[in-house]
């Protein structure tokens, strides 16, 4: 049995005001946040024996202007596993961890799951119904094959295109031109 794996994708969103550099203690810095988030992500761990993974894949955060404290932040997690029951382990852990990140903080994050897919168990692959016919029409195929290959060493048609040179070689006259190794304009028509 070979698996497809369960995949879910998270939007983060941690919101507050955004505050001068001159003043940090008056917000929250939503960047150390998601860099927190981050980090707890990648240290999700589950049973080692059946393939999972949670990764940070993007991060926006700030207004672009070096003197100000972003307050609001988004990033997005994916969180990929073998089995369905793991991957929603992994979600509830997941979604544990930056709840208790973002009180410690002192910020509000908003988690939304998106896409959510559940692994898909693929059984044995099949011969599809329509294989015996069709290796009936590859027999025939074949069998097509050889009797034209045989045909074209059997034929005694000369492979002469044109018109003129049909006709002299009808005659057994030996048509002017080359003729693999030897040129053959002096021979006499």
């Amino acid at each position: 049995m070979a698996h497809s794996k369960a995949c879910a994708f998270a939007r983060v969103r941690i919101t507050g005001p955004d505050v001068h550099g001159a003043r940090p203690h008056q917000g929250n810095n939503a960047a150390e946040t998601a860099a927190d988030i981050t980090a707890a992500v990648r240290g999700v761990r589950a049973n080692p024996l059946v393939p999972h993974s949670a990764k940070a894949t993007w991060i926006r955060a700030g207004t672009g202007l070096l003197n100000v404290i972003p307050g609001s932040c988004e990033l997005g997690i994916d969180v990929r596993a073998a089995e369905t029951a793991l991957l929603s382990e992994l979600q509830d852990d997941i979604e544990r961890r930056c709840r208790s990140i973002a009180d410690a903080a002192g910020t509000n994050v908003d988690m939304t799951w998106k896409d959510v897919v559940p692994a898909a168990l693929v059984g044995p692959v099949r011969k599809p119904s329509w294989s015996r016919p069709l290796s009936r029409c590859r027999a025939l195929t074949c069998s097509c094959r050889q009797a034209r290959r045989q045909a074209r060493t059997t034929s005694t048609a000369t492979p002469f295109t044109d018109r003129s040179s049909r006709r002299l070689a009808r005659r057994g006259t030996p048509r002017r031109g080359w003729h693999g190794r030897r040129w053959s304009r002096d021979l006499e028509l």
